[in-house]
């Protein structure tokens, strides 16, 4: 393009725009090592020299309302996208005065007001991408996502996932391919399997566009042009950018032995400042002096942003502990709040229901009430396997009831980015065992970004998924998981037994602003229960007391309830009352009622279906030997499955599961 042409496209100011904002970022990062060599700025170190140009380029289409992603090499978006470089510097600092008050360090710049949103998970942000576009979708915003991530992000299961759901959904997102060419060590011809990660676009039936990413004026040609499709069209774009890593992957990566060193000479040639600069001084628009002035005003402006940083104070000790759960708890009318079925006073208002009955009326209520709300996964247009969300789709539409591929990380990261825009949303997992394909998203993302981004984003959604037991369906599908998030932090876990538990629990979980998983069980769906034909709700991290008794405490949730019940009955006969008591939220635990029971029997059996090992019998009796150990009359007994996988012959599977024989006996052993 000649440099007529390029004066009449661009005037001297827009030429000079470009060119300060590329010097605003060079000379943060320049600083940033300053700091970083002297451990003022510390942990993890990923600068963003080489890619001033793609940044600049995109940032200059992007709208103050459009989201950006992109991953932890990103200071650059972030300046770009509007965070203020004092606090961006002083969050690397880990001063209280950084942008997410020094939880997110350089690789999770995180703000909700300047929509942004920065990942340190490779991939993990382009999940979250697509539910912030659905959001802006379903809201009738005119907002669009712009997710930047790198070449090496493009082999991983989220990544195909991802692009196939927002081609299904008509999402308007641009993805961009950030292709340095190398993914830490390896070489993109040695990870990829295409020549060009664009041709990747035509498999998911997208547009596919292709740039020099070192330079800013076709970069910001083929921004405008992809934003303008995402925008107006409501469709995605995959926009590859073929750019330079001019240093080595992370600050302490000088010398990369691993890289040819014509290879490193041949990116350091692209820098895309001189090359911009050299065309600037061939336009006429730059020469020695102006250039020279945008330069100090450049490096003024970083090292005031640390200098007055580095005078702040680092955050009090226990600012550690806020920010788990920043959304406010679930608001339930006192007049409306049951904490047992033994609150209903009147019989007559009582209906025998099936729990999965139970959990569709909570659905259908919840939905009833608030649009925000709405609810995805797998075959569940038509009820879903087990019919739960049966009736959803002819009540509510397509629009809020959406069947998803099978792509579990997918799933669980739209729902994340849709809830971090305000909405409501319930995923469905077909299986419990599913979690484990999901746990990026579940444990990575949902449960953290509230933390890392200093309670910016509230993160209100709900998962559902069934455990499944004793239906021979072997180990894969017979998975217990739930000990496992008990120990994640930023996740409330609700397990219910009772149809009557089931609705109300479902009701308070889904009008809860912090995360809320909700295991169901499989075995239980067709168990039925008094539930009341009004509407009520149960506030979560609360215990029930399903029977009373003064000799032993035997402490369960979910489908083992009752077996536990069965075995009280049963010791009853021989003048043995067990109390039973019935956990329903492990996350928040109900310490007070487990400890008072202990108090009153002085003996402890707890039973569980999960694995023994680490399991939420093992917490339990931790927690009564810190807080009753004078009270115990014996130690604490645990029932609970061997450490194998559970088995598909019926004998071995019933040896395997706990069960009615098996509470007896340690009741009875307990009591010598």
């Amino acid at each position: 393009m000649t440099s007529v042409t390029i004066l009449e496209e661009f005037s001297r100011d827009q030429l000079l725009d470009f060119y300060k904002d590329m010097l605003r970022i060079r000379a943060f990062e320049d600083e940033t090592l300053k700091y970083y060599e002297v451990a003022k700025v510390y942990g993890m170190l990923h600068v963003a020299h080489g890619k001033e140009a793609l940044a600049v380029g995109f940032a200059k289409n992007i709208k103050p309302n459009d989201f950006v992603l992109a991953s932890y090499r990103a200071h650059d978006h972030a300046l770009m996208k509007g965070i203020v470089m004092y606090r961006l510097a002083a969050e690397l600092m880990g001063r209280a005065t950084g942008i997410n008050k020094g939880k997110a360090g350089s690789m999770h710049i995180m703000d909700d007001k300047t929509r942004f949103l920065e990942d340190s998970v490779v991939g993990g942000q382009i999940p979250i991408a697509n539910g912030i576009a659905f959001a802006f979708k379903y809201l009738g915003e005119s907002s669009i996502v712009v997710c930047f991530f790198g070449d090496g992000a493009c082999n991983i299961g989220a990544f195909h996932e991802t692009l196939n759901m927002a081609s299904l959904l008509k999402l308007p997102i641009v993805f961009v391919v950030e292709n340095n060419k190398w993914a830490i060590t390896t070489h993109v011809s040695i990870s990829t399997s295409v020549d060009k990660i664009v041709k990747r676009a035509v498999a998911y039936n997208m547009i596919g566009m292709e740039v020099d990413g070192t330079d800013v004026l076709a970069v910001y040609r083929v921004a405008k042009k992809a934003i303008s499709i995402a925008r107006n069209e409501k469709k995605p774009v995959l926009v590859e950018a073929h750019t330079v890593r001019i240093r080595g992957h992370y600050d302490g990566d000088i010398l990369q032995p691993y890289r040819p060193k014509e290879d490193i000479e041949q990116h350091r040639k692209n820098d895309p400042i001189p090359k911009f600069r050299a065309k600037l001084y061939e336009l006429g628009v730059l020469n020695e002096k102006l250039d020279k002035k945008l330069w100090r005003e450049a490096k003024l402006e970083a090292e005031e942003a640390y200098k007055k940083a580095e005078k702040d104070p680092f955050p009090p000790p226990e600012e550690a502990l806020t920010d788990v759960f920043p959304g406010e708890e679930a608001k339930i009318p006192p007049e409306l709040t049951l904490l047992s079925v033994k609150d209903v006073e009147k019989a007559e208002n009582m209906r025998m229901i099936t729990y999965a009955k139970a959990i569709n009326e909570a659905l259908h209520e919840e939905m009833e009430k608030d649009d925000k709300i709405f609810i995805l996964g797998e075959d569940i247009r038509w009820g879903g396997v087990y019919r739960v969300t049966e009736g959803l789709l002819e009540r509510f539409g397509p629009e809020r009831v959406i069947n998803t591929p099978i792509a579990e990380e997918a799933i669980t990261g739209l729902a994340l980015g849709a809830a971090m825009m305000g909405l409501r949303p319930i995923v469905e997992l077909m299986y419990t065992f599913t979690y484990n394909i999901a746990m990026d998203q579940v444990t990575n993302h949902i449960a953290r970004i509230p933390y890392m981004s200093g309670g910016k984003f509230k993160v209100p959604l709900v998962i559902r998924s069934p455990n499944y037991t004793l239906a021979s369906v072997g180990a894969q599908h017979s998975f217990r998981n739930e000990a496992w998030f008990m120990h994640t932090p930023g996740l409330k876990v609700v397990i219910t037994a009772t149809p009557f538990d089931a609705k109300g629990l479902m009701k308070t979980a889904i009008r809860e602003n912090n995360p809320v998983l909700f295991f169901e069980h499989a075995r239980l769906y067709h168990v039925r229960g008094p539930v009341p034909d009004k509407e009520y709700y149960i506030p979560l991290g609360k215990a029930d007391v399903k029977r009373k008794g003064s000799d032993v405490t035997i402490v369960t949730y979910s489908r083992p309830l009752y077996d536990v019940l069965k075995a009280a009955e049963e010791l009853s006969k021989e003048g043995i009352e067990a109390e039973v008591i019935d956990l329903r939220s492990l996350a928040p635990l109900d310490e007070e009622t487990i400890i008072s029971s202990v108090k009153k029997t002085g003996k402890v059996v707890i039973v569980e279906e999960d694995e023994i090992t680490c399991g939420v019998g093992a917490e339990i009796s931790a927690l009564i030997m810190e807080k009753a150990f004078d009270y115990l009359d014996a130690p604490v007994k645990r029932v609970a499955a061997p450490m194998v996988p559970i088995p598909f012959s019926k004998p071995l599977e019933e040896y395997v599961v706990p069960n009615a024989k098996d509470v007896i006996k340690a009741v009875k052993e307990l009591l010598g």
